[in-house]
Order: C-alpha cells, then sequence, then structure tokens
C-alpha cells in the first residue's frame, strides 16, 4: 500500500480514541497515541471504573475499568505514549509538528484529536487543611482499601450514589452526605444497604489527626443545624470535574463551556486532521460511547482511503 510509511498520531487514549487505533490497526494503519495520564480509559476509567455499561450494547455486563481493558486489548501493538501530553502544534507540510511535554516534538501526517472534553482535574472541597490530607480522594481506584473502614462520602450524583452502594458490601459503615435533599443520582439503589443518608448538609470544617482527616463537621444548607461525623478513616468527594478546555487554534463553537470542535461530514477540522468522541461538536446527539465510535470508524476508513 502507497504511503504507509506517513504518520498517524491521535491525541487521547480514551475509549474513542482506543477504538479508532484498534479500527487502525485491523486496516494494517500504525499509530502513535498520546495520553497525558499514567493509564487508558479518559475520564471513564478514572472517575466510575466500578459502573456498570449500560452502552453500547457490546459493553454489557462490562465495569467501565473492564470495557477500557478490552479496547486496550484490542489497541495492542500500536505505539501508546503514557504522561505525554500534546502542547501545541504547527502545520508542516500536508501535516503537523507537534510540541509534547516531554520537550521533543513529534510529526503527525494525519492528527486526530480525541480529547475528550481536556484535561480534568477533581472539584475539592475548598477546606483549610484538605490539600494536607492523605484520606481525602476524589476517586477510587482500588475498593479494597475501604474494606472495614468508615467511609464518608460526598457528592450528589451517579459517582458518589454508585460507589456508596459498592462500598457498602465491604466497608464497615458508610455516610452519603448531600447538599440537597434530591440526587441527581437514582439513590433508590441504595434502598435496603444500610448506608445513613445526611441530607441537606453541607462540610464546612475537617478535622485533621496529624496528616488525616478524623472528623467532619457538617451544616445544614438552610438553617442552623449542625452534626460533626467522627472516626472516620476516608473521605471520598465526588462533586464532579473542572475540565481544562484545549487550548488549540481549531475552529470551535463560540460558548461559555467548551462543546466541541467543529468539522465537516468527514470529522475533519482542518487538513488531514480530525476530531471525535466528545471533543467533536454533535448538535443534535448526545455525547455518549456509540456516537464517538461511529466517528473512529468513519476516520479510520478516510484515514485507510487516503493512506491507498
Amino acid at each position: 500500500m502507497q504511503g504507509m510509511g506517513k504518520k498517524v498520531v491521535i491525541v487521547g487514549a480514551g475509549p474513542v480514541g482506543l477504538r479508532l487505533a484498534a479500527l487502525l490497526k485491523k486496516e494494517g494503519v500504525p499509530a502513535t497515541i498520546l495520553e497525558s495520564s499514567s493509564r487508558p480509559g479518559g475520564q471513564m476509567s478514572a472517575l466510575y471504573p466500578a459502573k456498570a455499561m449500560e452502552d453500547p450494547s457490546e459493553f454489557a455486563g462490562l465495569s467501565a475499568k473492564e470495557a477500557v481493558e478490552r479496547l486496550a486489548h484490542e489497541a495492542e501493538g500500536q505505539e501508546i505514549l503514557y504522561g505525554t501530553k500534546a502542547i501545541s502544534f504547527d502545520e508542516e507540510g500536508d501535516g503537523y509538528s507537534l510540541a509534547l511535554s516531554s520537550g521533543a516534538r513529534l510529526h503527525a501526517d494525519y492528527l486526530v484529536m480525541a480529547i475528550g472534553k481536556g484535561t480534568y482535574r477533581p472539584r475539592k472541597l475548598g477546606l483549610e487543611g484538605e490539600g494536607w490530607a492523605k484520606n481525602i480522594l476524589y476517586m477510587v481506584k482500588d475498593p479494597a482499601l475501604f474494606r472495614g473502614k468508615t467511609v464518608v462520602i460526598l457528592g450528589g450524583g451517579n459517582a458518589a450514589i454508585d460507589w456508596a452502594h459498592d462500598l457498602s458490601s465491604i466497608a464497615s459503615c458508610v455516610v452519603l452526605s448531600h447538599r440537597r435533599n434530591e440526587f441527581r443520582g437514582d439513590i433508590h439503589r441504595l434502598d435496603g444497604t444500610g448506608i445513613s443518608i445526611l441530607t441537606p448538609y453541607v462540610p464546612v470544617e475537617i478535622e485533621l489527626e496529624g496528616k488525616e482527616v478524623r472528623a467532619l463537621r457538617l451544616k445544614e444548607a438552610e438553617g442552623v443545624g449542625e452534626r460533626t461525623i467522627r472516626g472516620i478513616d476516608y473521605l471520598l468527594v465526588f462533586y464532579g470535574i473542572l475540565s481544562e478546555n484545549p487550548n488549540f487554534p481549531l475552529p470551535a463553537p463560540r460558548s461559555i463551556d467548551f462543546q466541541g470542535y467543529l468539522h465537516d461530514r468527514l470529522q475533519e477540522t482542518a487538513r488531514n486532521l480530525f476530531v471525535v468522541g466528545d471533543c467533536s461538536l454533535k448538535d443534535r446527539e448526545e455525547k455518549r460511547l456509540l456516537p464517538g465510535f461511529r466517528e473512529a470508524a468513519l476516520v479510520a476508513s478516510e484515514i485507510k482511503k487516503r493512506l491507498s
């Protein structure tokens, strides 16, 4: 095949980036994936590893972690550079020259952005002493860590509720606190679990013992009542994430929040530069995996065609 010496670079090893790499592999097209974190899966892997997959149907019965492992296995053989962030890129011939966080530069004849909603960091409590506490966590990597422990979970979305449910079977005590009476996630998942649910309370102070939180003071969101939870082993904070919008010079819709890059029907936003997944503007379609996988298939097919 002519042109197979040309380099395809994918920015982002989330689910869509991994699927694209796997599709290119099937076509015999080598690709290099840049991933700023130390593992694949993006936000899905970092924030919801134990969450059961409902969509797409190919992952039915799997957890998010298992789904990512399957995707990574499909992409095996393609080069993945973990801990490597694309800082910027410039046009170079018909392709692009990328400046990497390592200080190196990488040429891409075909560049695909699969960066989701950009890099992210957890939203924190904002309380004094929070930065010192080793037992305040914002994501769960190993559920076994909480076996036999007293765990307090803050938040009202799916992540908070899902982890409260899953940890209730191994922790000695789980308390879930939310600032509102209404939850964004399905609170009925916790029926019959014995979990203590405190609403509407907001955290106002943490008490440290050395470098660990041992007590949390809560105040009623609309009132003067207070209560303090003591004997805490771990405090899990699920207040969502703060996305750091990508600062790439690509055509994007004008909006307060980053909604994705503009593109044509082939997902192309500039010459030989494509966008797939959540960083691709979708006017009417919800940002979920299945649309991203369709976009990955379209781009893989187009790159293969141009290389032929």
